[in-house]
């Protein structure tokens, strides 16, 4: 194979070192964000801290086998750490974290003495029941003290209420978080077919399709159903009466098999 043309090699030379100092800056940036310590990506990888600064500032460029360990060891897709796919979305701490934290007291307060009056229970009855003090369930229901978590379970117990009922899941910079990370968990936990699947762009359309479907009634999708297997040429005709068996505006005839085999899998 031929050497490259010597006017061409300072070109090369310029956009490796530009290639190699973007993917540095994208290692460095996963870093940040996943709050790790650089001793202990660098101990994960095998390495010295120094090495580890070094490839981050784009002095050393790491391998592939390293930079697939990064993005196992940061829980990133290799793919971002090339500069081939978008970063994936890292939630911001809340300016107003010591807000939301007082606002979230106020609610779980709230709630608390919501579930004590349908309970028809008096402060005391209450304290009495976990045993502490009225005047702390008080300071508890009007959101000026917070009960630990072990006290907030034990509260939970007493009122035959779950976590559910506390977390505000989705809800806020703390709730969408907790709901990402909750749907992340389910997905991982899916078939890997079945991530592939639902990963493929090409199967949009389709989970569009299910999605649709799933918010229909049984009785919508048994009409679709019907359509279905009139359709497919299992009828003589599309003709009016079908139309109105599959509106419902008249006795359906007697059910050809692809349609049967449809309705017994629905609801």
């Amino acid at each position: 194979m031929p050497d490259p043309d010597s006017s061409t090699q300072p070109m090369l030379k310029t956009r490796a070192t530009e290639r190699r100092r973007v993917i540095c800056e994208l290692v460095r940036i996963a870093h940040e964000s996943s709050g790790r310590r650089t001793k202990d990506l660098a101990e994960f990888l095998g390495i010295s801290s120094a090495a580890m600064n070094a490839i981050e500032s784009g002095e050393k460029e790491p391998t592939l086998p390293q930079l697939e360990a990064i993005a196992f060891f940061l829980r990133t897709p290799v793919h971002t750490l090339l500069g081939i796919a978008a970063p994936p979305r890292h939630t911001a701490p809340p300016a107003n974290l010591n807000e939301i934290l007082r606002l979230r007291g106020y609610i779980i307060g709230a709630r608390l003495k919501q579930a004590r009056l349908k309970q028809c229970e008096s402060l005391a009855q209450c304290a009495n029941a976990i045993s502490v003090t009225p005047a702390t369930v008080q300071m508890w229901e009007i959101g000026r003290r917070q009960p630990g978590i072990i006290e907030l379970e034990t509260l939970l117990t007493h009122f035959s209420l779950s976590w559910d009922d506390m977390l505000d899941l989705g809800i806020g910079p703390l709730g969408e978080l907790q709901i990402l990370q909750i749907q992340q968990t389910q997905f991982e936990a899916l078939p890997a077919n079945v991530r592939a699947f639902v990963c493929d762009p090409g199967s949009q359309a389709v989970l569009q399709l299910a999605m649709r479907l799933r918010s229909l009634s049984a009785e919508e999708l048994r009409t679709i159903a019907d359509t279905f297997g009139l359709l497919a040429g299992n009828a003589p005709s599309v003709n009016q009466d079908a139309i109105q068996i599959t509106s419902g505006t008249a006795p359906p005839n007697k059910p050809d098999k692809q349609s049967t085999l449809i309705r017994t899998q629905l609801p």
